[in-house]
């Protein structure tokens, strides 16, 4: 594997509220490649979309605190200025957010909100940043660029508006993007489009991609290595076979079972995961899933090392349980729907 070009180590992000702090990320690492995709997985609330925001630097100080390291290249970003931020923010590092209708300007033109983002990292007059806005247009495959450019974000659909915001983010060749959800609220064609497009430009320009979803389908589909965050916490991390097809901890279990299957009997109520997540405020010494748990022994009061117990250096989990135990264990709750209840 070439040299990671984004390495994050130790990170962890607190939110200040009344109640005392509200610790999103707890202790999260990882490194990612050019050209590979890591996929971060796991429910609402886990901590996925503040630690890229983390990375990305766009937390206020006065509100959260971010400690660990984020090492682009050889450059290290939690330590350095505002304006060094601002430079690497939209050039070497770009994100996708979440909802493009509100993370667009209503009341610009697309082309001027691309062009935005070359006038700040680049020297380039108007006529050049434009046609640079329409080739931009072009590459994430919209159909007419050139008229594209001069619309308004509310005239497209979700799916140009998706592709715009893409463009956006790559206006300035960056090295590394973060996208946040980008196929939500999309329907399952368009999903398939932009996920094809962000496949087709990671190997096309080398792009080093980390993909934040909650779609584990989404997953199997572009990822090359997979983090199970749960609590703030990596509880899982493997690639897309491992974890799918040997899944380790009960929490990615649960996650797997969620998912309606079209090979079995239709059930009388979708599976869940029983019980509510720890809050922030007071998270467990201990294994982050042990209270949600049904298979928690006295040793998940301590917390279990990420680390490989299944034998592939490469899938690493948090579960104490032996592989033996877990593969029989899984095997039981697989054939009454991989259902997870206190």
């Amino acid at each position: 594997m070439a040299e990671p070009v984004l390495r994050v180590e130790d990170l962890e992000v607190a939110y200040a509220t009344a109640a005392g702090p509200a610790r999103a990320v707890r202790g999260v690492s990882f490194a990612v490649a050019p050209g590979e995709t890591l996929a971060i997985v796991g429910e609402s609330g886990c901590g996925k979309s503040s630690a890229a925001h983390a990375v990305m630097g766009l937390l206020d100080a006065r509100r959260a605190s971010v400690t660990g390291r984020v090492q682009l290249g050889a450059r290290e970003l939690l330590g350095a200025s505002h304006t060094e931020r601002r430079l690497v923010r939209g050039g070497e590092l770009a994100m996708v957010f979440q909802d493009p209708l509100t993370s667009l300007n209503p009341v610009q033109r697309v082309g001027t909100q691309i062009a935005e983002q070359l006038h700040a990292h680049r020297a380039i007059g108007r006529a050049a940043a434009r046609e640079r806005a329409v080739e931009l247009l072009g590459r994430v495959r919209i159909a007419a660029p050139a008229a594209t450019v001069d619309a308004h974000p509310h005239e497209l659909s979700g799916g140009m508006r998706q592709r715009v915001m893409i463009a956006m983010a790559l206006a300035n060749e960056p090295r590394v993007l973060i996208a946040d959800e980008p196929t939500t609220a999309l329907d399952v064609t368009i999903q398939a489009q932009i996920l094809d497009l962000l496949a087709g430009l990671r190997v096309e320009l080398g792009l080093a991609l980390i993909l934040i979803t909650h779609d584990l389908g989404v997953v199997a589909e572009i990822a090359d290595r997979v983090l199970v965050m749960y609590a703030g916490r990596i509880v899982e991390a493997g690639s897309p076979a491992e974890v799918f097809l040997d899944p380790q901890h009960p929490y990615t279990w649960g996650l797997l079972g969620a998912i309606p299957r079209v090979d079995r009997p239709v059930a009388p109520r979708l599976p869940a995961i029983a019980g509510l997540p720890p809050s922030p405020l007071a998270p467990p010494a201990g294994c982050p899933f042990q209270a949600r748990c049904p298979h928690a022994v006295a040793a998940c009061a301590e917390l279990p090392a990420l680390e490989a117990r299944a034998g592939a250096l490469g899938h690493a989990d948090r579960c104490v349980l032996s592989p033996t135990v877990k593969r029989a264990r899984r095997e039981v709750v697989g054939r009454i729907g991989l259902e997870v209840s206190a």
